[in-house]
């Protein structure tokens, strides 16, 4: 799917996600890059590379790996790299709702704005779940936690989702990410609405 996002003074963010299914592995790709900077002030400045590959054990189980890389100075780092392992299982799983959830260790590289880069163990929650409103309708939710002696950090995403026509969808979501422990002089959460057009093929 793409999305080009107008807020806040026709602001632009670009999210690009590639997914290949197969029988027992799904492979995942996803980019994000938001850039703003209202009045002179630069509130947003984020890019996010991530691949996901996953192993389906059986209809409810899986194996998880994830390669991510970040960067958001308005958040205190420069560079962030993440790479995680672990199990994910199937809460719930039905024509109208699922919910999937992951959980694993995680090996983290920081690169703050200012002071010396740091590297360490963490550990990495997940949650996705969808449900359908409607024909043509459905509410999801996404969230990520890495849980860091050095700082915890939180992403979570709501949206609501239309089909408009064919492969076209009109979303409107709330994301927030958050940092229990930021850099001095930076923001500690970090709140962005969208509305957007999704295509997908």
């Amino acid at each position: 799917l793409y999305e080009w996002i107008a807020d806040n003074g026709l602001t632009p963010h670009l999210l690009v996600a590639a997914t290949r299914p197969g029988v027992r592995w799904r492979h995942e790709l996803r980019g994000e890059a938001a850039y703003q900077e209202p009045n002179g002030v630069r509130s947003q400045e984020r890019v996010l590379l991530a691949y996901e590959p996953r192993y389906k054990v059986n209809e409810r189980l899986s194996a998880y790996g994830l390669l991510q890389a970040e960067h958001d100075p308005v958040l205190g780092y420069d560079a962030r790299y993440s790479v995680s392992a672990g199990l994910g299982y199937r809460v719930v799983r039905s024509d109208a709702l699922s919910i999937d959830v992951q959980g694993g260790p995680a090996f983290r590289h920081i690169a703050p704005v200012t002071g010396p880069a740091e590297d360490g163990f963490s550990g990495r929650g997940a949650l996705d779940a969808r449900l359908k409103l409607r024909p043509g309708v459905r509410l999801t939710q996404t969230g990520s936690a890495f849980l860091d002696p050095r700082g915890n950090t939180f992403s979570a995403t709501t949206g609501i989702e239309a089909q408009v026509f064919g492969p076209l969808a009109a979303r409107l979501s709330y994301n927030v990410q958050y940092e229990s422990q930021p850099a001095a002089g930076r923001v500690s959460t970090d709140r962005l609405g969208r509305i957007t057009l999704v295509y997908g093929f």
